[in-house]
């Protein structure tokens, strides 16, 4: 043995002992019963996950999405970087939410896929993935304002009423004969008595209370109605420049009926969500709801300087928080606010008021999403796939040993051990670079099994043809190696270069197989090169073996 032998005998123990190390967590979290499970700390619980191996949508169930982004409302400029943007955003979002491993890539000019591994809330995670999350803040419009919108739209549509009403016998039955949905039938419900003639519109509105600050409300059952009128570009075109309506986002109960507040509100933004620097979950926001949860809002520097002025120059007005085109709350402005923190309140569960705050934070998305694709793998299936998966492999390890141990002997053990060494040294790999084991990266495994051993297979037969030439044990195994080794180098590299288009162009799936079988041969060429020919020179020099069953 050389002088170098002890080093490179301690070089393989260090590989086996850190390799080990890394896949305890993996060993621990498997042999766990469920019960286990449920006792154990949730944050140890969470750290074992984290450093065992990571597996993909179809181990460990979750959920997949096929998202496409709507570019027909945005400029050609705004259009063309939207997907980017949009993918960015979805990441953030779902890096905030604590997903382990979660996969987002694109897919064409306007797709988005996302792989949730381990996701069970899956209507939380289409809601923080979905949600556009436009924040702005509007000024609500005075009600004088208000009542003038309103006493022009009820002339108009009372004086289109009169027309219709004037119009001959045989034009009243064609049309009482034809489809009435949309707004003539709204308004001919609408004036069945006097009064409601003169008020087509407002006699769907009514006010809590009249103070200066009251904003209409409308029962539930009439909202689809009033969005039908409002809808109307006739009606659009009667509100005073610069204004819009907006809805509120939840209803209020009043004498146990549920109604919707109607807000006028300036149709310019005074800030955005842009500005926000910060949201956080704080309980006690809410005046009337104490104990509800709320989103607080910190603004950057600038947005600060914009709400400072903004409060300032309308004390007693109202502020509308709108959050995708939904009025969430309208606080009165008492006094100038040069903090730059505002407050988002409602009837939120923890889980909502968390998704908000996480949302406002990541940003808005550049244009609505819509998912195309929605498919959940359950943990039972993952947990058949894992079962079918780590059978096929002990199958094929299990096979490959009893073959080669029958037909190369002493040499077919040393190789065996070699492979166990690949194996774990492999596993351990996808722990420390945190890659994910998928299904398709099973195959891979056992692929990669099946390849790692043919090293030792041409490394055998040269060694086989030496001592037909009369060599020495010796001089036979180092022959045999070296001229192995150029044979075995060209055939891993190879099969390396190839695999690796897969892992660039292939799809998430394909890519767990291409990693896992590019770690596997580059590890094999340390398990069937060097590992083995520790243990041929340690078996000659050390029991001194003068002929070799090969």
């Amino acid at each position: 043995m050389g002088p170098n032998f002890k080093w490179k005998v301690l070089i393989v123990l260090a590989v086996l002992a850190v390799s080990l190390a890394y896949l305890y967590p993996t060993y621990r979290l498997a042999t766990m019963s469920p019960a286990e499970r449920t006792a154990m700390d949730p944050k140890a619980l969470a750290s074992l996950k984290s450093n065992a191996i990571a597996l993909g949508l179809d181990l460990q169930g979750g959920m997949h999405l096929v998202l496409q982004v709507d570019k027909t409302k945005l400029s050609e400029k705004e259009a063309s970087d939207a997907q980017e943007r949009a993918l960015e955003v979805i990441r953030s979002r779902v890096d905030q939410f604590g997903v382990t491993e979660p996969s987002i890539q694109p897919q064409g000019s306007d797709r988005i896929i996302v792989q949730l591994p381990g996701i069970q809330e899956i209507e939380r995670a289409k809601e923080l993935i979905g949600q556009t999350a436009l924040l702005e803040f509007k000024l609500v419009q005075p009600v004088s304002t208000l009542q003038e919108a309103l006493t022009k739209i009820d002339e108009s549509l009372a004086l289109k009423k009169t027309k219709e009403a004037a119009d001959t016998t045989a034009t009243a039955a064609a049309t009482a004969a034809a489809d009435t949905s949309g707004i003539d039938s709204l308004l001919a419900g609408a004036t069945e008595e006097a009064e409601d003639e003169k008020r087509p519109f407002s006699r769907y509105l009514g006010f809590a209370d009249q103070s200066a600050q009251a904003n209409p409300l409308v029962l539930e059952e009439n909202v689809p109605a009033v969005k039908v009128l409002l809808a109307d570009p006739a009606v659009q075109r009667l509100l005073p420049p610069g204004t819009a309506f907006a809805w509120a986002r939840e209803t209020t109960t009043l004498e146990g009926q549920a109604y919707r507040g109607l807000y006028l509100l300036k149709k310019n933004s005074e800030l955005t969500g842009a500005a926000i620097q910060n949201a956080i979950v704080r309980i006690g926001l809410d005046r009337d709801n104490p104990n509800a949860p709320g989103v607080e809002l910190t603004l950057n520097s600038k947005g600060r300087r914009v709400f400072a002025k903004v409060t300032g120059e309308n004390v007693g007005r109202r502020l509308a928080i709108v959050l995708d085109a939904e009025v969430h709350t309208a606080p009165n402005i008492l006094d100038r606010i040069p903090s730059g923190v505002a407050s988002i309140t409602g009837s939120f569960t923890d889980a909502e008021a968390k998704v908000l705050a996480i949302v406002l934070r990541a940003g808005a998305l550049p244009a609505p999403i819509e998912i195309l694709e929605e498919r959940s793998v359950g943990p039972s299936l993952g947990k058949d796939s894992i079962d079918a998966g780590v059978k096929a492999c002990w199958i094929g390890f299990l096979f490959i040993v009893a073959f080669m141990v029958f037909y190369y002997r002493i040499t077919g053990l040393i190789a065996n051990v070699a492979l166990f060494l690949n194996l774990v040294i492999l596993l351990a790999s996808m722990v420390v670079i945190d890659a994910t084991l998928t299904l398709p990266g099973i195959a891979g495994v056992l692929l990669t099994l099946g390849m790692a051993v043919d090293a030792n297979v041409l490394i055998n037969e040269r060694v086989r043809e030496e001592l037909r030439l009369n060599k020495t044990m010796r001089s036979a195994v180092e022959a045999g190696y070296n001229r192995a080794l150029t044979t075995i180098i060209d055939t891993n590299v190879t099969t390396v270069l190839t695999t690796m288009f897969l892992l660039f162009y292939g799809t998430a799936s394909i890519k767990g197989f291409a990693v896992t079988l590019i770690i596997g041969l580059t590890i094999s060429m340390f398990t069937a090169v060097f590992v083995t020919r520790i243990l041929m020179d340690l078996m000659i020099a050390k029991f001194h073996v003068k002929r070799l069953s090969i």
